[in-house]
């Protein structure tokens, strides 16, 4: 079964785009926001692809927040308005607004534009991954052994314990609470502390190359740090290429 994309709606107006849903529908699943607290929890939970912004009937959020809050380089944001002057158009596109319509648009003409965009996305990540495979810089998932548990049955980095045969993580001596999915994240990590693991490594390996998309293992990293703050000056994202976790020289490894 093939990834359906997701679109976030965010507008008070109900009869936004009202000619247009039925062929979005059909093309992508769609969800609508008319508050702010709507959008924070369905950015978090439901985690979009791409993300209309209606001007006319705007919700209480800063354009800017968008994409600095919520949005790795996958994600896409389009402005919708009936009265666009090109100085307001401008300035959405230089806060990070990847593209503004008109209203009304054509539905068919956004249902091109967003699998195209996501296509030229998808066919530059892959000659980046190549160009970089043929030069040494990125080894390959067939090049990379396949996830194992650190050998250690407890790593302890910040004063976080990870109790790896136990399946805990445990600061200040509290359980936290995890996911089976967070738990293999982050033990893959420390296995392959400082090296590269891509996007694509990580979905086959740590998701069993389940259709998952890359909007969505972002997510879900970024939820792990959110449960284990400290664990975030470790853990880089390299932009276009994956993360890469580097352990502090007093981390500890327990048989």
């Amino acid at each position: 079964m093939s990834y359906v994309r997701k679109i976030l709606i965010c507008s008070h107006n109900n009869q936004f785009l009202v000619d247009g849903q039925g062929p979005l529908k059909q093309a992508f699943s769609v969800q609508w926001a008319q508050t702010a607290e709507a959008f924070h929890f369905l950015m978090s939970e439901w985690e979009p692809d791409v993300v209309f912004y209606d001007i006319d009937a705007a919700i209480s959020i800063d354009l800017k927040t968008i994409r600095q809050n919520h949005c790795p380089s996958e994600l896409l944001v389009y402005s919708f308005s009936k009265n666009w002057r090109t100085s307001t158009q401008e300035q959405h596109l230089k806060g990070g607004i990847d593209d503004t319509f008109p209203v009304p648009v054509d539905p068919k003409l956004l249902v091109a534009k967003i699998e195209a965009t996501f296509h030229r996305d998808t066919i530059i990540a892959m000659k980046a991954k190549n160009s970089n495979a043929s030069n040494g810089q990125v080894q390959s998932s067939s090049q990379q052994e396949v996830p194992v548990k650190p050998k250690a049955d407890r790593v302890v980095i910040d004063g976080i314990e990870v109790h790896v045969n136990d399946y805990l993580i445990k600061k200040d001596g509290q359980i936290l609470s995890v996911t089976p999915t967070q738990f293999r994240l982050l033990t893959t990590f420390i296995t392959y502390h400082d090296q590269l693991l891509s996007r694509d490594w990580l979905r086959e390996h740590v998701w069993q190359n389940s259709d998952i998309s890359p909007r969505s293992i972002d997510a879900q990293i970024s939820k792990l740090k959110k449960i284990l703050p400290d664990i975030d000056r470790y853990l880089t994202n390299v932009y276009g290429k994956g993360y890469i976790m580097t352990l502090p020289a007093d981390h500890n490894i327990a048989a």
